[in-house]
This record gives C-alpha cells, sequence and structure tokens, in this order.
C-alpha cells in the first residue's frame, strides 16, 4: 500500500510517496542521501507528496529521483548539493571542500586527512548553504566509499583487512561528524592525485575564474545530471531553478575561488593543512 513519506535532509523535509519497501530499502539508500539521518522514515498524513517513487522496482532509481527533487528543495533554501568530499579540521571548528571528477581522487585525499585526525563529513556530496552571514557546511552523504585498489596502492599500512570488492564503505572507520547548525568553510580545492614520483611536494595553482566557476557548475548538477525510466532528471529544475542556481555557483566561485592541487594523496593533503591553517574567514563574506 502507498504511503506518504515525511524525508529530513539537513532539517529540511521532502515528502515522497512510496511503498513499504521504501522502508526495507532505507538502511542502504540512507547513506547515499546528502544531510538523511539513519532512521527509518515514518508515514505521516496523506497531504501531498512532492516526488512519487512507488512504480519503481530498483531502491538506486529511487534514490536517484528523491536526490533530484531534494536539490530542488535544497535550492529554494540557497544550498547547493556539490558533487565533493567534504571534512571539517581536527578541533571541527572549520570545513574544507574536495572538489573533482570521477576517479580524481577525492575519497584518497579524503582518507589521507582523516588518517591525520581530519573528520569525514561528506564522501560524495556536500550541502553548501551559501548565507548572508558565510558560507556553511550542513550535511552531506555519510557513505564513504573507496576504490579498493588505488587505496591499497597509496595507503599499504591502511589500519582496515583489504575487501576482495572492488569498492569499499569506510564509513564505520570515520563516522560523519555531527552538523548541527553547521561549520564554516574555509576552503575549496580542486584535486588530482598524480603517481609522478618525483614530485616532493603538491603542485598548487590558484584556478581562473572562468575555470573555478566551469568546476563549481558542474558540481553543482550532480544529483541532476542522471536519467531515469522516467525522464532525464534535469527536467525537475524550472528554468527559475537553473538561474537560481546559476547564481549560487556565481556567487559561491567568488567566496571560493578554487585552488588546484595535483600529487599524491599524502602530498595533497600536508597542501591542504598549509592552506587552512593560514586561512580563517575565507568564504564568510
Amino acid at each position: 500500500m502507498n504511503q506518504v513519506f515525511e524525508l529530513s535532509s539537513a532539517q529540511r523535509a521532502l515528502r515522497v510517496k512510496a511503498d513499504e519497501r521504501l522502508v526495507r530499502w532505507w538502511p542502504t539508500l540512507a547513506p547515499h542521501i546528502p544531510g538523511a539521518p539513519a532512521t527509518l522514515p515514518v508515514p505521516v498524513p496523506d497531504t501531498g507528496a512532492a516526488v512519487d517513487v512507488s512504480s519503481l522496482d530498483e531502491r538506486a532509481e529511487a534514490r536517484r529521483v528523491i536526490n533530484a527533487h531534494l536539490h530542488r528543495l535544497h535550492l529554494t533554501h540557497d544550498t547547493m548539493c556539490v558533487h565533493a568530499t567534504a571534512l571539517t579540521t581536527p578541533d571541527g571548528a572549520r570545513a574544507v571542500l574536495l572538489l573533482g571528477g570521477h576517479g580524481a581522487g577525492k575519497t584518497l585525499v579524503t582518507t589521507a586527512l582523516a588518517l591525520r585526525g581530519w573528520n569525514p563529513v561528506a564522501g560524495d556530496v556536500a550541502l553548501l548553504h551559501l548565507g548572508q552571514n558565510g558560507t556553511r557546511l550542513v550535511g552531506g552523504t555519510s557513505a564513504f566509499v573507496v576504490r579498493t585498489v588505488p587505496t591499497a596502492r597509496w595507503f599499504p599500512h591502511f589500519p582496515h583487512p583489504r575487501p576482495i570488492s572492488a569498492t569499499a564503505d569506510l564509513r564505520h572507520l570515520w563516522p560523519p561528524a555531527p552538523i548541527k547548525s553547521g561549520v564554516p568553510v574555509v576552503a575549496a580545492l580542486w584535486v588530482r592525485v598524480d603517481g609522478d614520483p618525483y614530485l616532493s611536494e603538491a603542485a598548487v595553482e590558484r584556478l581562473d575564474a572562468h575555470t573555478s566557476t566551469t568546476v563549481w557548475w558542474g558540481a553543482s548538477a550532480h544529483l541532476v545530471d542522471r536519467v531515469s525510466t522516467m525522464e532525464p532528471l534535469r527536467l525537475v529544475e524550472t528554468e527559475a531553478q537553473v538561474r537560481r542556481r546559476a547564481a549560487l555557483v556565481d556567487d559561491v566561485s567568488g567566496r571560493l575561488p578554487l585552488t588546484g592541487l595535483w600529487g599524491d594523496p599524502h602530498l595533497i593533503a600536508a597542501a591542504i593543512e598549509d592552506i587552512t591553517s593560514s586561512v580563517s574567514t575565507v568564504g564568510q563574506g
């Protein structure tokens, strides 16, 4: 029987029409839904739903559709769902975002920082709120999925038995740090893991304004850059919402201009520590 469930994401609610499968799927869905709690969703009075997944037979498809509508919901609150990993500093007072394409090495750098005492918050999608009082990390996806082969290469003494599968979710090693009112974001980095054996430190380069904006634009569309069995998910955005996202991208690229980092994950992690130690309020205007 179909019911309406109210799903929470970073303290915002999305009403979803679904059957009892949503509850069964939730333990594996929730880690891939940004800002979602692990607690099972409960039905609410049927006063209408923003999205209907009751006819979908695959949990991955339900996740994609739900996330696309969360993207739309958060946009209305000046929050972007950004394709990025995110961490807070060891003291939990500040946050950084790591951007890059699929396979760029974001999780490898995140792993290197976590082994240095940093706190992973988002393993794939970060929720970034652009407010009048600053830019804040307000949540993200809790799953921390790594590719096992490159992880074993770069971390041969990794404190975890090597899995035999192609990927592994390591969030149990570093449970996501709790985010309440949000953490100020002090830096955004575009990372690329490079196996050049001659590098003694990470290569650092400030990206030009056009490149930075283009990277932010692509990252901001991650949850709608998909095709479902029903329709291209970009269609969930109205023209007004696309323009609103463009305005937010222009804003964030000014607040948080991207610095590019190339090298092995350990060198990049060391460079990030140097960068964040020299800033305190970047992006807070």
